[in-house]
Formats: structure tokens, C-alpha cells, sequence
């Protein structure tokens, strides 16, 4: 856990149950916005919160492709971590581990009732760089590091494995330019029209929330809280565009510079001793 998370209730009762299931090699616990209703800011964080890891990771766990465990609250076999050497340096170690616990034949599971409140940024600027930081470990594990996840040919290979890297592949790379390439498009070829293609998309993703704003409120335990939450909804599409922005932004730095090796999350001396993906 981050020394910044509360729990709550019977938070550790529910993370240790999918452990009888002893294919489970580590739980996903839900990640939830302590000071939600700070400003808008923290409020659409609270929202996509709720969305991505509350809904989003029951069903990538249904799929077979759940593939992090967040950094602010987890759990773990301690004996598979110790065979495992435990977590490499760097930003984004949370989904490292959780891949390499995968690739060990483990399976990940969720916990959606193991509430971990946790300070999210208040402000644009300190999101912004925060996002940049988490979304750089895309290209650092799952491009560089964990790449060998689709060599068909060696023993370690698994099918599941292979649906999370396409996956990352698909839409944290394909889907994160082919969206600023579509955009592009649009205002050169329909520049007299981009107000009204605008509103019309904007409209269709409010649609699709909606419609995971339903599906959230029929699993939750808190619908008041959530419902109060999801206030915000005329505004995430405009957020996710805002969040596109600073993944873009972090793709292309590692991508061509390696930002990542620049990263204070460790001392400069561990840093500078440490093999970069």
C-alpha cells in the first residue's frame, strides 16, 4: 500500500479471499479518490476511478487479462514474490510485477470490494505530470521489457499473455495516435463541418458512459456516493481528451528520448545503476 491510502471497513478480509484459489498469484483491490469533491479536477479523477478500476477491472478478470495490480493498494503471494526476486526499480513496478506473476502461470484477481482510498493531484498541471509518469511504463515494459509475451516459439508462452500485450499494443499505441491522426483528419477534410462532427461525437461517448455509469451504479455498494460522483459525466469526454494529451505526450518521450532513465521516483544512485528497458 502507498502510505497516503486509507482502508476501510473490512478492506483486508476481502482482499485475501481470492487466494483460496491457489492459481491466484496476486489481487487487484479497488482504488477509490479520497478528496473526490476537492475541485472538478479530483471529482472527474474520482469518476474515472470508479470506471476503469472498479468496472474496467472485474471484467478484464472475467476476460483472462487482468494485468496490474495498483501500487497503492495489492496483495501478493509472498513466496512466489521472494522466487520472483521481487520488484524491479523504476516507475510503473506495480504493472512490471504483475506481469511477471502472470507469466509465471499465475492468474490476477480482482477484489472490487477492497476499498483503498488514496489523495489523488488537484490540480491540471500535477495530473498532467502524473499520467505522463504512469503511461510512460507502456512503452517501458510492455513494448521494451515484456515484448518476448507474442514469441510464439518459446516455452514460456501463453495465449493469455498474448491478449494483454496485444491489448496494450492496440490501444495504449494504435488507438492513443490513430485518435490524434482521426482528429487531424477531420479538421483538414471537413473543417466547415469539425463543430458539428464534434458535437456529434461528443454525444455518442456520452452515450457510452452512460450506459458504464449504469453498469457501475448495479455493482455498487456506495450507489449514493457513486451516483454523486458521476455528476460530473457531461464533462469526461472532455477529460479523456485531456488525458489523451499527456499520454501522447509520454508515449513519444519514451518512445524516442527515454525519459523514464530521468525518473526521480528512485535516487539518482540506484537509478544510475539500474538496467533500463
Amino acid at each position: 500500500m502507498d502510505t497516503d491510502s486509507r482502508f476501510s471497513g473490512t478492506v483486508l478480509w476481502e482482499i485475501v479471499q481470492p487466494f483460496a484459489d491457489p492459481q491466484v498469484g496476486a489481487v487487484s483491490a479497488s482504488v477509490e479518490a479520497w478528496n473526490a469533491f476537492h475541485n472538478v479536477c479530483t471529482w472527474l479523477q474520482a469518476y474515472e476511478y470508479r470506471q476503469t478500476i472498479f468496472v474496467g477491472r472485474q471484467l478484464a478478470e472475467r476476460m483472462g487479462t487482468l494485468a496490474i495490480v495498483s501500487g497503492a493498494f495489492g496483495a501478493f503471494r509472498r513466496d512466489l514474490l521472494e522466487r520472483l526476486g521481487g520488484w524491479d526499480v523504476g516507475p510503473g513496478e506495480d504493472g512490471d510485477i504483475t506481469l511477471r506473476i502472470r507469466r509465471q502461470g499465475y492468474r490476477i484477481a480482482a477484489a472490487p470490494w477492497a476499498r483503498c482510498l488514496t489523495n489523488v493531484p488537484t490540480t491540471w498541471k500535477r495530473l498532467f505530470h502524473q499520467r505522463r509518469r504512469w503511461d510512460r511504463s507502456v512503452v517501458t515494459y510492455e513494448c521494451r521489457k515484456h515484448l518476448d509475451q507474442a514469441y510464439f516459439w518459446q516455452k514460456h508462452f501463453r495465449w493469455s499473455n498474448f491478449e494483454v500485450f496485444l491489448e496494450r499494443w492496440f490501444f495504449n499505441i494504435y488507438c492513443l495516435f490513430g485518435w490524434w491522426a482521426y482528429g487531424i483528419w477531420l479538421c483538414a477534410i471537413f473543417a466547415n463541418d469539425i463543430w458539428h462532427i464534434a458535437a456529434l461525437l461528443y454525444f455518442c461517448l456520452l452515450a457510452f458512459e452512460f450506459v458504464q455509469m449504469l453498469l457501475m451504479l448495479c455493482y455498487s455498494r456506495t450507489p449514493g456516493r457513486d451516483l454523486l460522483i458521476s455528476a460530473v459525466l457531461p464533462f469526461y469526454p472532455l477529460y479523456q481528451a485531456f488525458l489523451k494529451t499527456a499520454d501522447a505526450v509520454a508515449v513519444f518521450e519514451e518512445l524516442f528520448f527515454r525519459r523514464s532513465k530521468q525518473d526521480n521516483f528512485v535516487p539518482a544512485k540506484v537509478r544510475e545503476v539500474t538496467w533500463h528497458w
